[in-house]
């Protein structure tokens, strides 16, 4: 793993968002965390992430709200995003697609399939 890697985690349950913060840092990326869409964006400013893994229901601003901001400003656009949520439904996945997320996962997730979707990221930027 790339340790000069920054990875921002965004989830309401503070549970999901410090855990899974902690298996990214044992994989050697660094992380911080945000439990609402408008820390979420907040934090961005601050620490410039390399990947963002994005809850999609949150209050008060979901994470189709917070994806579109981010491609929507020259400055974060680029920043890759992969949604984490629940919402198994096609339109959603749909939307998320349009609005650029490189990914989209549904809960429960299995650790392996977040450390494979992290690393094509990852491997396509690089190229």
């Amino acid at each position: 793993m790339d340790t000069n890697k920054t990875i921002l985690v965004v989830d309401d349950e503070p549970g999901i968002s410090n855990g899974l913060a902690a298996v990214l840092q044992n994989w050697g990326y660094k992380t911080f965390t945000a439990l609402d869409g408008k820390k979420a964006l907040e934090s961005v400013k601050e620490h410039m992430p390399d990947l963002i893994l994005l809850d999609v229901s949150m209050p008060k601003m979901d994470g189709f709200e917070v994806l579109k901001r981010l491609k929507e400003n020259m400055q974060t656009s680029h920043i890759y995003v992969i949604m984490l949520t629940a919402k198994t439904e096609l339109p959603d996945k749909l939307r998320a697609a349009g609005l650029l997320a490189q990914d989209y996962l549904t809960k429960p997730i299995e650790l392996e399939k977040i450390k494979q979707a992290v690393e094509k990221v990852f491997e396509t930027k690089a190229s």
